[in-house]
């Protein structure tokens, strides 16, 4: 059984476990999310600061 990824709608941070977002502690989510991007060094990208992602991870760029 492939488990479905989900999206957090706080922090919009891609997780797979748990009911609660492991980034923020967030309980909703969306399964419906668009595009993703993973951020490695989020002090020195520039998409990282258009999103407003602080942290290292793998982000939803468009989610419900």
């Amino acid at each position: 059984m492939v488990k479905k990824a989900k999206a957090c709608k706080k922090c919009r941070f891609i997780y797979e476990e748990g009911k609660r977002c492991p980034k923020c502690g967030a309980s909703a989510f969306t399964e419906n999310w668009k595009g993703k991007i993973e951020i490695i060094n989020p002090e020195q990208s520039e998409i990282a600061k258009e999103l407003k992602l602080t942290e290292k991870g793998v982000y939803t760029i468009k989610g419900d």
